[in-house]
């Protein structure tokens, strides 16, 4: 047992909040949530029905990060985002390096989850992208659902939205995603991150980079290990996976720890943990995203169809080099005659081969 390190210094998730708040405007959530959760039990006592339960094939997701910016420190590089992909990809097959953590109780039962993400290379209009959109906007600050610029249809691709922070009445938190069916309009369905929990490189860092592996379970129907709430500690409860042991929920990294039903170990090591010392899915996690996958509640079946990953750019073949969009920063905006400015050059969609710069009226020029 041992205490690597307390969550509290860290935000949370804000999806149970976002959740609740549209099930008071949108009922008819219920319905569709009740729909999904018919369709799970019937597709886990179905192993037909279980596509890739035990296959070699993964499913693979179309990506597109929308950086939400005003030429701050949330206009995070490319490599930052290439750095999110790499996670989630790792933690998704299980071939994240810290397995080697993972509790003896856990063990045989972590999960590669066959599951792949892959970056677009076709936005909607079939025009090349990188799979990183840039869009200029105040509401980069204090946001929430209307910082979700410029989306993507969400049958085609899973759409995440990075953000120099939250509204005031979610301040605590890192990020939010929707649970199938739960989005309305359905244009704000996917993630939405503060800038500083995108991978483990740049302005993130290695403890932050599994909060959208976090996201993307809640994105494919998993809540909280200890249920749907955002109390740990409170109380024990479950998460109607069958291979998550009851708990409380976990804000520090005790990975033997055991308090809802002792001797039993709880899996505090879990994504969708707290413990902000996560390194697993379970099998029984697995199979309930592999259910949100294959259903056509929230649009998740379209997303892996060979159809859409041809028209996304994301079925394998040749990855096409897109041009650059033009843009650039300049270190003051507002200065008298005679003194200096210094401009950057932050093409993005592209990486640029040459420059041609014009300042008339400049020295230089």
């Amino acid at each position: 047992i041992g205490t690597v390190l307390h969550a509290q210094e860290e935000k949370t998730c804000a999806t149970t909040e976002v959740y609740l708040e549209a099930l008071k405007k949108h009922p008819e959530i219920l319905a569709e949530q009740q729909k999904l959760e018919q369709f799970t039990a019937h597709f886990q006592n179905d192993q037909n029905h279980q596509r890739l339960a035990g296959g070699s094939t993964a499913y693979v997701i179309p990506v597109v990060f929308h950086i939400i910016h005003n030429y701050g420190q949330e206009n995070i590089s490319d490599a930052q985002v290439y750095d999110a992909i790499r996670v989630m990809n790792e933690d998704y097959s299980k071939g994240n390096p810290d397995t080697t953590l993972i509790a003896p109780s856990f063990l045989g039962i972590a999960a590669d989850c066959q599951i792949e993400f892959r970056l677009a290379n076709k936005d909607p209009q079939g025009n090349c992208t990188n799979g990183i959109d840039r869009v200029v906007s105040p509401l980069t600050m204090g946001g929430d659902d209307d910082a979700k610029l410029n989306p993507w249809p969400y049958q085609h691709y899973l759409n995440i939205w990075v953000i120099n922070s939250f509204s005031p009445s979610m301040s605590g938190a890192a990020a939010y995603a929707y649970y199938p069916g739960t989005a309305f309009p359905t244009n704000v369905d996917g993630i939405i991150s503060l800038y500083s929990y995108v991978g483990s490189i740049g302005a993130s860092n290695p403890t932050r980079s599994r909060v959208l592996s976090h996201e993307v379970g809640h994105y494919l129907n998993l809540a909280h290990v200890w249920g749907s709430t955002n109390q740990p500690g409170v109380a024990c409860g479950d998460d109607g996976v069958f291979d998550t042991p009851e708990t409380k929920g976990w804000t520090s990294c005790m990975i033997n720890g055991s308090r809802c039903n002792p001797p039993v170990i709880e899996n505090v090591q879990n994504y969708m943990e707290y413990s902000y010392c996560g390194v697993m899915f379970t099998a029984g996690q697995k199979v309930r995203m592999h259910t949100a996958l294959n259903s056509s509640v929230g649009a998740r079946s379209s997303l892996w169809t060979l159809v859409n990953l041809s028209a996304t750019g994301t079925d394998g073949s040749a990855t096409q080099v897109c041009i650059p969009n033009t843009d650039f920063e300049a270190d003051i905006i507002s200065v008298c005659a005679g003194n200096t400015v210094h401009f950057q050059d932050i093409c993005w969609n592209g990486d640029p081969t040459s420059w041609s710069w014009s300042f008339p009226g400049g020295t230089p020029s």
